[in-house]
């Protein structure tokens, strides 16, 4: 068996797209486990000025309901929720199959 030590993760971590797939599979387990709650500190820029509309406000919230299982209460909190969940699970999935030793990248000379 193959045991990663922390010279191979830290090694490991230096490539770009293990970073990147690490950052979205944790911003998706933080909208899973914050999605539940009933008071959740904002983010949102636009709320922070006072402001009462914001395009892109109950999205975070909608993937957490989404991941849940609630598709219902997910369309209510935001109709992007869905595409956007879907859009970052194939991110993840481009960037863990280039990762692939047998990935074979497609070149421009034919």
């Amino acid at each position: 068996m193959y045991y990663l030590t922390c010279t191979s993760m830290l090694s490991l971590l230096k490539n770009a797209n293990v970073r990147e797939s690490l950052f979205w599979m944790l911003s998706l387990i933080i909208l899973l486990i914050i999605s539940g709650w009933e008071r959740t500190p904002g983010f949102c820029m636009w709320q922070m000025m006072g402001l009462d509309f914001c395009p892109g406000c109950g999205i975070g919230r909608a993937i957490g309901l989404l991941l849940r299982g609630d598709f219902q209460s997910s369309f209510q909190a935001h109709w992007l929720g869905i595409p956007a969940f879907m859009s970052i699970a194939y991110r993840i999935f481009q960037l863990i199959h280039q990762l692939h030793p047998n990935h074979k990248r497609l070149s421009h000379d034919g």
